[in-house]
Parts: structure tokens; C-alpha cells; sequence
């Protein structure tokens, strides 16, 4: 929070940090001046409004600025069996951005390179997605299993849940056996 000629408000070099209702009071300011608010940091699983907004001090008046954040958005995708429909772990999934950026850290699931793997509920939930296009390959196909379509696109935006499903072909198995011809 910082008067329009750049000169901070406060004590703690015009940093402010809402309260439980989502408010900040700022009293004491100077009546006539303009005020320019700049959101640093939204809360957790929100996305920032980093869009500066500017307001002038009314002697005697309380004067109100509202940034409004939108909620990140979340992304499962599942990994089924395509006879049986049954979830299949330990499939590899690589998660990028229409811009070819891989997503390796959202929702706190850190990964390499932007890869994650379903677990035994055959899942991956991924949180806190901006708003984007993602594309979602399949790497590596659990052990005795071939994949199908390995890839899908989906567009995110605030707030939406997004559930992609992949299914998997299991592989077949051939015998081959070796008898006797009189016995």
C-alpha cells in the first residue's frame, strides 16, 4: 500500500495482510491523497489479482477497494481397465500447459518433469491450476497393460473440477503346449 507518489503506507513498508474477515483497516491517512493497493500475494488455492487499484482519502469517510480472487482450478485423472472398468495404478502421466510448460508443482504433488503417477485408487488429483489449457500424456502404462489413447487436452478455468479418464487395454497372454501324441 503505497500514497500515488510511491511513499509507503505504514509500518512495515506498506505490506498489509487481511485479517480472518478478509479486511484490512487502514486509518490515519491523509484526506486528498490517492492510495494505490497491489495484491502480492492471494490466499492459498486462489489466484492473484495483481491488477493495481487506486482510491482517494475523503476526510471524515471510510473509502473501500475490493479485490476479488478467483479459486484455482483441479484436475483428476483417472486410469481405468478397458474390459472391466476396474482403477489401475502405477500409470505414468506427463502434465503440461498448452505452452509446452510442465506442471510440476500444483496442489503441493511436486513431481519431475511434470510426471505423476495414479495411485492405488487409480488417480492423480492435481490442485490449484490456473486457468489454462492442459494436455495430459500417458508415459508408461501399468505392467501388463497396453495404452490406448495416450493423450488428452482439457481446458481449466477458476474454480472448475476437471476429470479426465484413460482406459488401458490388458494384454493377452498366449499358451503354448507340448504333448505326447500317442499318450
Amino acid at each position: 500500500v503505497t500514497y500515488a507518489d510511491g511513499s509507503l503506507i505504514g509500518e512495515s513498508n506498506g505490506v498489509y495482510t487481511t485479517d480472518a474477515n478478509g479486511e484490512i483497516l487502514i486509518s490515519g491517512l491523509e484526506p486528498g491523497k490517492s492510495v494505490v493497493v497491489t495484491e502480492t500475494r492471494a490466499p492459498d488455492g486462489y489466484i492473484i489479482d495483481t491488477q493495481p487499484q487506486t482510491i482517494v482519502i475523503q476526510a471524515g469517510k471510510t473509502v473501500a477497494l475490493t479485490f476479488a480472487n478467483q479459486p484455482k482450478g483441479e484436475l483428476i485423472i483417472e486410469k481405468r481397465d478397458s474390459v472391466t472398468h476396474e482403477p489401475l495404478a502405477d500409470a505414468t502421466f506427463r502434465v503440461t500447459t498448452s505452452a509446452g510448460t510442465v506442471v510440476d508443482n500444483a496442489g503441493g504433488a511436486v513431481s519431475s518433469n511434470g510426471l505423476y503417477t495414479t495411485n492405488a485408487s487409480g488417480q492423480i488429483v492435481i490442485t490449484d491450476l490456473q486457468p489454462d489449457t492442459y494436455i495430459v500424456t500417458e508415459v508408461e502404462a501399468p505392467e501388463g497393460y497396453q495404452m490406448d489413447a495416450p493423450s488428452q487436452t482439457v481446458k481449466m478455468n477458476s474454480g472448475d473440477t476437471q476429470t479426465l479418464t484413460f482406459y488401458d487395454t490388458p494384454k493377452g497372454t498366449l499358451v503354448i503346449e507340448k504333448r505326447d501324441s500317442i499318450t
